[in-house]
């Protein structure tokens, strides 16, 4: 009897301490609500910033403190060797005026269509080229930020609580497709722009403020033709999906859908100031019109033909980790870093979304099941999604962005649903954490083991602590506790696995951009001497890159600012390409080789063709006498030639050659052909019937420098006397004793007019590719002048487009108001 007494008392006790730490717990709940929501309710939104601002600063510190430059060497060279050249170049057009055509590019190109592409690069038209390096960290910065609130905000619209949101808003602004836009800076843009267009859809959608969508369309628009593609087909799914969900009547989706057709035209009528001449160099593109695009390759492929082994590994595990397969240069699985799947949007999100399906009925479960199937058939069977893009590429990119968004939609719903009805399915939470297991341990690898094992721990660790906090989450009493738990453990999460795409590489420091090295090298001294010295249009080659990315740069002259033959664009100048294409430089087929392309560095007899009157070079083992190049002067330990044989911008023709022949000739011939004779298509030869045509014959004789010497006499026999240069604009004058084809090695371009003594006078393409004109014997005047294509007539309409618009929103609102008068009227 004493024994059990005693255990009762026992039990008595250990009841009585458990109720009071219960007390004690809820007491402290109570304390930290009553604190927390003093200075949390009404300010919800400083704390995302703040917070936000806390995660971005610890992810970038290195960067933000002037350590680094998001310059990155590795294979995010694209940073060095396009990013920033083009917007260096930029910011120096700014200065004369609207950027327009550029001599920088290539052997010239129409670079207007690039201001849309990226609002946010605006901000460094404002600096040097030191100052866009540096500024390129916090406008990285400014991007994170924007991203979380955007994100938080269509969460809120959604209607999800403020916690949930908040852990949405961490999750998407250090997803993997966000963080690998620091290296790409496309990307991270691209989905600001698609997180800010979702949520004004959900703004017309909810609250019927039908504003805001135009705009979205118009930002993406004016930064793509293609994203308002891909924009149009994720909104056309998700519209229904968000009807549906919202128990709307179907049948009345087609007027809807009118709406929103409506709606995004506004925003393209809008943006048309850019999105015109964006069209138009797509269309006037290798890639758009020409003969290298993926197009044809693969279209052909089987249907149903399966993805690959790695191709599958990989999307799996960059679904925990975007570097687990190795970062940067060490990545292994499948492709390149850059364009496997970026499907990383946290663990606990991969932990949370199969919990959807517990809370939804059956209508949304098999809606939801419907979209889920709508992403994994892409990713099992490639044929769809080469028709997700068109056909133009093999890789992920923005189905990634797609398919994070979509995942995150369910996981921060479900979130809201367990935090609201205080349960979760403890089954389904220990089957997926037991499958998500399975997938990151499963040994895939017969031979050798990619995996990062360290990671793959963490991940593992990430798995099961969050695992537990969502239980304990769902069942105790102390949810705010919990919650904030959550929180840190998410945010040390995402902020450890971006460190290590955005930390865990090789950039140029700071300190770097003050040194003797990369596009600060002795290049500069020797572009500044020869510019000193020789003020007439010439053209450099170079037999070296100054870029220090693992990549050589191609963009060199857009830094250093001399005119040269090397680009590297999405984009290039379509009748460049296609004369090297034409002349054998680059493959006709080669779709890399359109976008990098190398110029005329391996051809001397062309360099003279094109005007490059001088030669660097940092090998002083370079036989470039031989190639008629004669030594200047040195500095460090770049050395300056200048050619013998180089020939102005601006000399004249009085022989020419069919393209069918000159197509036929060998690659020698071709460059000795152009130095006697232009080219012309077939059909032209009655406009050119007062020339005589090139004998064959003399393109076979044994060539000597004498003969080298003697053709480019001959051609600056008659040349322009250039009074006026720039980009946009060259003057001149020229006399001559016969009629003759005065020639300019500048790309054709409908941009280009030109006015021979005060008229209007037609510019010919010749020379496969480049402008010609025909003048009569006697003097003239010659100007020629750019403006880029559509860009006042997009000016125009965007002009209009926009007074319509705002009329409009003054009409809806004060139409608005007028309707709420009597509705006070009657409460009163």
């Amino acid at each position: 009897m004493a024994k059990k007494k005693i255990k009762k008392q026992k039990i008595r006790t250990t009841s009585a301490s458990t109720q009071q730490a219960a007390k004690s717990t809820g007491s402290l709940e109570t304390k930290i609500k009553k604190r927390f929501s003093g200075i949390y309710e009404g300010k919800e939104i400083y704390w995302v910033w703040g917070l936000l601002f806390l995660l971005a600063f610890f992810l970038l510190k290195d960067f933000l403190l002037l350590q680094k430059t998001m310059l990155y060497k590795d294979i995010g060279s694209d940073t060095i060797n396009v990013y920033y050249p083009v917007l260096v170049q930029l910011s120096d057009m700014w200065k004369q005026g609207v950027p327009q055509w550029s001599f920088s590019q290539g052997m010239g190109q129409n670079l207007y269509p690039f201001l849309g592409w990226d609002i946010f690069t605006w901000v460094y038209y404002f600096f040097d080229k030191d100052g866009i390096a540096t500024a390129m960290s916090f406008v990285h910065f400014f991007k994170i930020l924007s991203a979380g609130i955007l994100f938080y905000y269509y969460l809120k619209t959604l209607g999800i609580s403020k916690y949930s949101s908040l852990l949405g808003a961490v999750l998407f602004a250090f997803c993997a497709y966000m963080t690998i836009g620091i290296c790409w800076f496309t990307y991270s843009t691209e989905a600001i722009y698609f997180i800010f267009f979702l949520l004004a859809f959900e703004k017309f959608f909810k609250q019927n403020i039908w504003y805001l969508l135009p705009i979205a369309v118009a930002i993406i628009a004016a930064s793509s033709p293609f994203s308002v593609y891909l924009s149009a087909l994720f909104i056309f799914f998700y519209a229904i999906v968000r009807y549906v969900e919202e128990g709307r009547d179907i049948k009345k989706i087609g007027f809807f859908f009118l709406k929103l057709a409506g709606l995004g035209l506004v925003g393209i009528a809008l943006s048309s100031v850019f999105f015109f001449s964006q069209v138009l160099q797509i269309l006037e593109s290798p890639r758009g019109s020409g003969d290298v695009s993926y197009a044809s390759s693969l279209s052909s492929n089987p249907i149903f033909a399966s993805t690959s082994i790695l191709q599958g590994i990989s999307f799996i595990f960059r679904t925990f980790s975007t570097d687990i397969l190795g970062t940067g240069n060490d990545f292994q699985g499948w492709t390149n870093y850059l364009e496997s799947p970026l499907t990383y949007t946290g663990l606990v999100s991969l932990l949370l979304a199969p919990q959807i399906f517990i809370f939804v009925d059956k209508k949304r479960k098999i809606l939801y099941g419907a979209c889920i199937l709508l992403f994994i058939i892409p990713v099992v069977f490639p044929f769809f999604r080469y028709m997700f893009f068109l056909f133009q590429g093999d890789y992920f990119r923005t189905l990634s962005l797609f398919m994070s968004v979509g995942v995150l939609f369910l996981s921060i719903q479900a979130l809201n649903f367990i935090l609201k009805k205080s349960r979760i399915n403890l089954i389904l939470l220990i089957g997926t954490l037991v499958t998500l297991l399975i997938l990151l341990y499963y040994p895939y690898f017969n031979n050798g083991n990619p995996v990062d094992n360290d990671l793959r721990n963490v991940a593992t660790f990430f798995l099961v602590i969050n695992s537990g906090i969502l239980y304990f989450l769902s069942t105790s009493k102390s949810k705010l506790i919990l919650q904030l738990i959550l929180f840190l453990s998410v945010s040390v999460e995402v902020v450890y696995f971006s460190g290590l795409t955005v930390n865990k590489r090789d950039v140029i420091t700071n300190k770097e951009l003050k040194e003797k090295t990369g596009y600060n090298d002795y290049t500069v001294d020797a572009v500044a001497y020869l510019k000193s010295n020789d003020h007439s249009f010439y053209r450099i080659n170079k037999y070296y890159s100054s870029g220090p990315a693992m990549h050589g740069s191609l963009n060199d002259a857009d830094v250093q600012q001399y005119y040269g033959t090397r680009s590297y664009l999405s984009f290039n100048q379509l009748n460049y390409i296609h004369f090297l294409q034409e002349v054998n430089i680059i493959d006709k087929k080669d779709e890399t080789a359109s976008r990098w392309a190398t110029g005329l560095i391996s051809r001397p007899i062309l360099q003279s063709f094109a005007s490059v009157k001088y030669t660097l070079s940092k090998d002083p083992s370079i036989h470039v006498a031989q190639l008629g190049f004669d030594s200047l002067t040195t500095f460090g330990n770049v050395s300056v030639y200048k050619n013998r044989y180089s020939l102005p911008l601006g000399f004249t023709y009085d022989k020419y050659i069919p393209s069918q022949i000159f197509s036929g000739l060998s690659t020698t011939q071709m460059d000795l052909s152009l130095l006697k004779a232009f080219v012309i298509d077939n059909d032209k030869k009655k406009k050119f019937k007062d020339f005589s045509s090139l004998d064959l014959k003399d393109t076979t004789n044994n060539f000597t420098f004498n003969d080298y010497s003697n053709y480019t006499s001959i051609l600056k026999a008659d040349t322009l006397k250039i009074i006026e240069q720039s980009n946009n604009i060259i003057k001149g004058t020229i006399n001559l004793k016969n009629k003759k084809l005065l020639f300019f090695s500048i790309p054709f371009d409908k941009g280009w007019a030109a006015v021979v003594d005060g008229k209007k006078t037609n510019i010919e393409m010749v020379n496969i590719g480049f402008m010609g004109l025909l003048l009569d014997k006697g003097e003239h005047t010659v100007e020629l002048k750019y403006s880029a294509p559509l860009m006042k007539e997009g000016a125009i309409a965007s002009a209009v487009s926009i007074c319509l618009f705002l009329f409009f929103i003054w009409f809806s609102q004060r139409r608005k108001s007028k309707s709420e008068i009597p509705k006070a009227s009657a409460k009163i």
